[in-house]
């Protein structure tokens, strides 16, 4: 049976341990089980009601009145609020939430078409996929989603990213170029992806390579095509290998090096002017004008 701590609960539906307690002690709607040493958790089944009572209650519903209703009666009024009511961000990823963990690809198309018509691409990535995957990164994390329900959204996610890089206008003969790439020992590629989209949407020639390219590959192209700025992203747990690689490329090229990822497997470079770290998609957004107007 799939369980989740309260501070894991937190951390997917932004409702706090305490007021957990306080809905646990007053309604009947939330009786999460315990572990022989008294230590609560809860099942698939809580965390899906919880998300949907998160977005009830956003939305100004008191929660003395949803705790009288039935999961299913809870379910029926997010469905027929999702569909009546402009959403916001919260709400969305919420539901993007509960596509990952029910398989639900209607779910997932909707919400991110809606979002789409109403803020553009860039902006969904931005704004509503980059933090939906965070949150699916806690549960991965965890070992709270099976690998399926992860490939799945991570899927669902990777062909709208490559359907919107492909209808982008080609870049003009002299738009700034960068390589984008993994190191070796780097599989999750979505992340870049998402940054590729981002970069060309800015005008930039993108060169992609992809994941677990090895270095010798990255400094033949670099010098071949004579490329001023590459990219990286960095989410596994291999600093000292991560450091060398880095450090190898910079000796044996000109570049600037952009890097993202898990803060801690990133090692320091603050010593070093020709790297520079991002943690968001807005601040790749800035560093990329940085470098253009160099």
């Amino acid at each position: 049976m799939e369980s989740y701590s309260v501070a894991q609960v937190e951390s997917i539906t932004g409702i706090s341990g305490h007021k957990l307690r306080i809905w646990e002690r007053r309604y009947k709607f939330l009786k999460p089980k315990r572990t022989p040493t008294n230590i609560r958790f809860y099942t698939a089944d809580d965390l899906k009601l919880l998300i949907n009572v998160g977005i009830l209650t956003r939305h100004g519903n008191r929660i003395s009145k949803i705790g009288s209703l039935s999961s299913k009666e809870i379910s029926e009024k997010v469905i027929e609020l999702l569909t009546d009511t402009d959403t916001d961000f919260e709400d969305d990823i919420s539901s993007l939430m509960l596509s990952a963990i029910n398989f639900d690809e209607n779910l997932f198309n909707n919400i991110f078409q809606r979002q789409l018509v109403r803020s553009g691409f860039l902006a969904t990535i931005t704004d509503l996929i980059y933090p939906f995957l965070n949150r699916v990164g806690v549960m991965w994390t965890a070992s709270r989603i099976i690998p399926s329900q992860e490939h799945f959204i991570t899927n669902l996610v990777r062909q709208k990213i490559i359907s919107s890089i492909d209808s982008l206008q080609q870049p003009a003969h002299d738009a700034p170029e960068i390589l984008l790439f993994l190191f070796e020992g780097e599989d999750h590629e979505l992340p870049l992806l998402i940054a590729s989209f981002i970069i060309k949407d800015l005008g930039w020639k993108v060169y992609y390579l992809g994941q677990n390219i090895p270095l010798n590959d990255i400094v033949t192209i670099i010098k071949k095509r004579n490329i001023p700025t590459v990219m990286s992203m960095i989410t596994a747990p291999q600093i000292d290998k991560v450091s060398n690689l880095i450090y190898d490329l910079i000796s044996n090229t000109d570049v600037h090096l952009i890097l993202s990822g898990s803060k801690k497997n990133i090692p320091n470079f603050e010593n070093l002017e020709t790297v520079s770290v991002v943690n968001n998609p807005k601040e790749l957004i800035s560093q990329l004008h940085n470098l253009s107007n160099r």
